[in-house]
């Protein structure tokens, strides 16, 4: 399938997912966080997905689930996806940033949703095919710390319908935020897509 991943749609016959192997990096990647997800991860708005973790992911899957590092080494190892790739994040890290979600979206021909996850793996806020924000809900709670920086830095919660038809309040950003950043500068190595992509 072949679309737009800022968009989230796609149309189309799709190209066999491209082999990334110079996405991996010279040395291995340390995933610093520690976070027990709790599992099955499924997306609430497609639950007939079964989620496959980037860690332990082999050959295809229906959709592969992972922090960017992990996604990386998946795809450099030539694990495919069918249906989509969740983009895991974490409160108090840089979330994913578009070249990062383009290259995903280059390495795996599919498209890429980020799942917002709190510090004991539980599943917060998911974004849908429109990518105008997060849906909120599961293990949401207003009262916790991490949630209020989250919203004194730059976000808010939104009451207004969503592209796609969904009700519900959405996580949206309103502003950058100086001195917080996008991306860990340990990912620079990443963020230069290999020439194979360069030219897709």
């Amino acid at each position: 399938m072949r679309g737009r991943s800022s968009a989230g749609t796609w149309s189309g016959s799709a190209a066999p997912p491209q082999k990334v192997e110079s996405l991996r990096p010279a040395k291995p990647l340390v995933d610093t966080m520690r976070v027990r997800i709790r599992v099955p991860l499924r997306h609430p708005f497609h639950p007939e997905w079964v989620t496959t973790t980037a860690r332990v992911a082999n050959g295809r899957c229906d959709v592969l689930s992972g922090s960017f590092a992990q996604l990386v080494e998946a795809a450099a190892s030539g694990v495919q996806a069918d249906c989509a790739v969740f983009a895991l994040e974490y409160p108090d890290r840089p979330f994913l940033g578009q070249q990062e979600r383009d290259m995903l979206w280059q390495a795996f021909q599919v498209p890429v949703f980020a799942l917002l996850l709190d510090r004991k793996g539980r599943l917060t806020a998911w974004e849908c095919e429109a990518q105008e924000g997060w849906h909120v809900g599961g293990a949401w709670t207003g009262e916790a710390l991490w949630v209020h920086r989250l919203l004194a830095s730059g976000w808010e919660l939104d009451d207004t319908p969503c592209e796609c038809g969904r009700p519900g309040r959405r996580l949206l950003r309103i502003r950058e935020t100086p001195g917080i950043p996008r991306r860990d500068p340990g990912r620079e190595e990443l963020l230069t897509p290999p020439a194979e992509l360069q030219r897709a």
